[in-house]
């Protein structure tokens, strides 16, 4: 199995970086696991037109040999950032068609829980990717300086990534019923 973590934040003291981070940590033994950060990977803005650029190549590659992806991004305002929405428009349909996609956020608050389902309704309408059910939702309550503290959002990030991965291996194994 290959697993890609995808940190949409382009913050350098970023909460969803330590949340993606403490996520791609606990991948299990045995598989691939990618690491892509925005903040020092960087996109150009997709406006539509083609790609003429090896950052957007190399994560549409990545993205497409992956059997899981992962999106880590904070909320702003009640919504993904434009930096996230980027990283979807650029990958696109291809690259995501029949991945495992699951989804951590850290929000300011519990209100901004619901914008989680911005993303997981066109990965499922539009890209044709299996949504993992389960996500990561936590507040800037969980941290301490660089390090996630809150020992039940580590346990719900240990369950979470316990789901994905185990959906994934169902997935690409032609389970129907997973």
């Amino acid at each position: 199995m290959k697993f890609l973590v995808l940190s949409t934040s382009l913050s350098p003291s970023s909460r969803s970086r330590i949340l993606a981070r403490s996520a791609f940590d606990r991948l299990p033994d045995g598989h691939e696991s990618t690491w892509i950060d925005l903040q020092t990977e960087g996109l150009p803005l997709c406006d539509g037109g083609p790609a003429a650029d090896e950052r957007v190549d190399r994560l549409r590659r990545t993205v497409a040999g992956s059997d899981g992806v992962l999106i880590s991004f904070g909320i702003y305002n009640y919504l993904a950032p434009a930096a996230t929405k980027n990283v979807v428009e650029w990958a696109g349909r291809a690259a995501f068609e029949g991945k495992v996609v699951a989804f951590a956020a850290v929000g300011g608050g519990p209100g901004s829980l619901p914008c989680v389902a911005s993303l997981t309704t066109p990965m499922l309408l539009d890209f044709g990717a299996v949504v993992c059910p389960n996500f990561v939702y936590t507040t800037g309550g969980s941290f301490v300086d660089d390090a996630l503290v809150d020992s039940d959002v580590q346990g719900r990030l240990d369950d979470f990534i316990s789901a994905w991965t185990t959906l994934t291996q169902r997935v690409r194994a032609g389970d129907h019923h997973a």
